[in-house]
């Protein structure tokens, strides 16, 4: 005598297929992400290169005016433009690579607190298509991010 075993009443077959199907569909799309992000990467790539009115490749459109001042009389005013770089600063790429790589620097700057002589940091101008208006007070040091990564200077 032979003994039958009973059949579920459905079947794990399509389940896995399902799985599987959206499987594949998952790993192309992280695929087809990661290729679009490669492409992008290469495409906005930042070139650093010697002082001077070279275009910097990724930067952002940039037209900014930073004027310093203290309550003592001390003025300063510097000139950056991006795309070509070029300004009154000390390296305008540099400065350009910068801000395209931290746009916080000019539209949301930190200062640097100290017991010395605070500044007063106002910058004017437009980025990236959108105007810039922002002031901060800090004290003159390359350890506030917008002095050090622009090369901002007293002369």
């Amino acid at each position: 005598m032979t003994e039958h075993v009973p059949h579920l009443p459905f079947s794990l077959d399509p389940l896995m297929a399902e799985a599987k199907r959206r499987a594949r569909q998952r790993r192309l799309l992280a695929s087809v992400v990661a290729l679009v992000l490669a492409a992008g990467a290469a495409g906005f790539g930042v070139e650093l290169s010697s002082q001077g009115s070279h275009p910097v490749v990724g930067a952002v459109p940039t037209s900014l005016k930073v004027v310093a001042t203290n309550q003592f009389g001390g003025h300063a005013v510097f000139h950056l433009r991006c795309d070509p770089a070029s300004g009154n600063v000390p390296d305008p790429v540099k400065a350009c690579a910068a801000i395209s790589a931290q746009p916080s620097l000019v539209t949301k700057p930190k200062p640097f607190l100290c017991w010395a002589t605070a500044w007063r940091f106002t910058i004017l101008g437009r980025m990236n298509g959108r105007p810039v208006h922002t002031k901060v007070l800090s004290c003159w040091t390359p350890q506030m991010a917008l002095i050090g990564k622009l090369g901002l200077g007293l002369r």
